[in-house]
């Protein structure tokens, strides 16, 4: 979605000197995105009846002093707003004054000063509110119920639609089991042909066409609700002989971002670190803490995650197929998870410290030891379920916005 770059001017402004910061701040946005609308400069309230709702933000301008007024009307638009403040004509004096009633109301806004180090963080609030228009008519697919002993990760899932904006669509296990006996094998016969050469230890031929019957059901079910996320109470296809960690693990390659367990915060979390990474991320369990490392576990991940993998039966149940990934030593990551239930964003910073599974045969197939920045001992004491999220990238400054635009609070551990 465009970029609607809105300047605004009192009528008593030299055009000459305002047509400079223009050039400055046009060159600044085409870096960050080429997909910008440019409006003329706005000088009177009326003016704001030109601007578009259908962009994902208003970068905002601050030409001159005396536009306090044209910018807060603006908010009738309720699209996050850029404010860009330069050092002439009391440009600086109107921001401050409009951001300060904007923070009042809690609107989702920030002020940039035009000069060198804007940029980052510009373009931090640009991914920002991207991730945040796109949550307001976001389609979350949740395939079962959630699993029975997420039993504080499914409390209040109302307040996620609510405050996100998003709508869950629930769908019954006895739907994907009846779109997996639609699916033919010729639908999959291409993703087939590219993993028959993987390295296997206990699955057979079987558990992998039953992986990817199940991949292209639920494909078939996103296209089918117009769903961008997904989750899926995995654990109950295990009694019909077949594991999701195969099928989610290639639809998070595809973009197509799919959770583990039912576990509408943690899919959430998914969405939000892919939207903004551009990468597809992982979610796993909490195996251990220790000093400063932090070690995170599941049966699946997605491949563009890790150098190589074979193909394991799952963990728990030894049965079906699943993926034994082997991490990237040395990459940054971001580990975050959401919670409506205390209005929080949490968030650290952290490096991949191993190549391949600590606890071999001892906890779920792909293992991540995270070594953390911060303090790894607060997803302890200050619990807030079981599942964290972690995506390629420091992308902690786009989180930040994310969370004044959510009215979360932002907690860095």
């Amino acid at each position: 979605m465009s970029i609607a770059l809105v300047p605004v001017a009192s009528p008593l402004h030299d055009p000459q000197i305002l047509k400079e910061i223009m050039t400055k701040v046009v060159d600044l946005v085409s870096r960050i995105n080429k997909d910008i609308v440019i409006y003329n400069v706005l000088t009177q309230i009326n003016d704001v009846n030109r601007v578009s709702r259908d962009h994902s933000l208003l970068i905002v301008p601050v030409l001159t002093g005396g536009t306090e007024h044209i910018i807060y009307k603006l908010t009738t638009l309720g699209l996050p707003i850029a404010l860009i403040a330069h050092k002439s004509s009391n440009s600086l004096a109107a921001a401050l004054e409009v951001k300060a009633k904007l923070m009042y109301e809690g609107y989702p806004a920030e002020l940039f000063l035009l000069g060198s180090g804007i940029k980052d963080h510009l373009e931090a609030f640009i991914k920002a509110s991207e991730t945040y228009k796109e949550l307001k008519k976001l389609k979350v697919l949740l395939i079962g119920d959630p699993s029975p002993w997420l039993i504080y990760s499914s409390l209040n899932l109302r307040k996620y639609e609510e405050v996100l904006g998003i709508k869950i669509v629930k769908v019954s296990i006895d739907e994907i089991l009846s779109t997996i006996n639609e699916v033919d094998e010729s639908e999959f016969q291409n993703v087939l042909e590219s993993l028959l050469g993987v390295k296997t230890i206990e699955p057979k031929r079987n558990d992998l066409l039953n992986s990817l019957r199940l991949y292209i059901a639920i494909k078939k079910l996103a296209l089918r609700y117009n769903s961008k996320l997904i989750t899926i109470r995995c654990f109950d296809l295990i009694s019909h002989g077949v594991t999701a960690c195969l099928p989610l693990s290639l639809l998070n390659d595809e973009g197509i971002v799919a959770g583990c367990e039912g576990d509408i915060p943690a899919a959430l979390t998914m969405y939000i670190l892919s939207k903004l990474s551009g990468k597809p991320t992982f979610m796993g369990n909490i195996v251990w803490v220790e000093d400063k490392d932090i070690l995170l576990a599941h049966c699946t991940v997605a491949l563009k995650l890790v150098g190589s993998f074979i193909f394991r039966s799952h963990f728990e149940s030894g049965i079906g197929l699943s993926i034994e990934g082997y991490p990237i030593k040395g990459l940054i990551i971001t580990i975050a998870r959401l919670d409506m239930n205390r209005d929080e964003l949490r968030v650290s910073i952290g490096r991949i410290m191993n190549t391949e599974p600590l606890l071999k045969n001892r906890a779920c197939r792909t293992q991540f030891l995270i070594r953390f920045e911060g303090n790894p001992k607060y997803v302890i004491n200050e619990s807030i379920g079981n599942h964290y999220v972690i995506a390629v990238g420091d992308v902690r400054k786009s989180l930040k916005y994310l969370a004044l635009m959510l009215k979360l609070k932002y907690i860095e551990f």
